[in-house]
């Protein structure tokens, strides 16, 4: 088992010291469920990471330019 495999189930293991409001955690867990819900039908886009190149942009940018 790795180092962050470790971490990860000591911060489960300690969740109740670590987020003592259950309701407020399950609160988040829905909201999250339902968010990824969301994802899945194709109505929102996950907010990962996003940057683009400037290929990635498609667009040309000009300013300064006069008519």
């Amino acid at each position: 088992m790795s180092k962050t495999e470790k971490e990860i189930l000591d911060i489960m293991n300690n969740s109740d010291v670590i987020c003592t409001n259950k309701e407020q955690l399950d609160s988040y867990e829905k909201a999250l469920e339902s968010f990824n819900e969301l994802i899945n039908r194709g109505l929102v886009k996950s907010r990962g990471y996003n940057l683009q190149t400037i290929e990635d942009f498609g667009g040309s940018l000009a300013f300064n330019v006069t008519a």
